[in-house]
């Protein structure tokens, strides 16, 4: 087995917060909590960018979504496109030395969604905590294992398709 480092989180990712200010002429692909389906890591539906009349955040492809509220939901998905989503939505990329495909099943992982869960900020609608986050430490594998692992569950995912 190779040898796997800590990181904080931050080391990592960080949310990527590129504001799409709605202008009722562009027609992006729009995701908001509600197209994530619960638990599946799957689209259950996409809006469009003429129905949004607030603030959104942009993402490109494959970078990773992850609802920031009610995370027990486990709202995460890698769309295939890019678009806008909610501002209850994180957008994560992975910083260099990482990989983003990796980045998308830790996110998943039921670990991070729990520990994630716990530090939330808010009683009526509780939402994840990046401030607490950012600080977390995590046994991460080298470039290459992360390649080889997300490969791995990609193609279970694939079967389960």
């Amino acid at each position: 087995m190779t040898e796997w480092k800590e990181y904080k989180l931050i080391d990592i990712t960080e949310p990527i917060k590129e504001t799409y200010i709605p202008n009722g002429s562009e027609n992006l692909l729009y995701i908001g909590l509600e197209h994530i389906e619960q638990a599946t890591l799957r689209l259950n539906g996409i809006g469009k960018s003429t129905d949004v009349t607030s603030n959104k955040f942009l993402f490109k492809l494959n970078d990773v979504l992850f609802g920031k509220l009610r995370v027990y939901f486990r709202k995460v998905v890698k769309p295939k496109f890019n678009g806008i989503c909610s501002t209850d939505i994180w957008v994560f990329r992975a910083k260099e030395g990482f990989s983003q495909d990796f980045l998308f099943y830790f996110f998943a992982n039921w670990d991070f969604v729990n520990l994630a869960d716990g530090g939330e900020g808010g009683t009526r609608m509780p939402r994840a905590d990046w401030n607490f986050l950012k600080h977390t430490v995590w046994n991460i594998p080298t470039l290459l294992e992360q390649k080889s692992i997300a490969s791995i569950l990609s193609s279970l995912d694939d079967k389960i398709d």
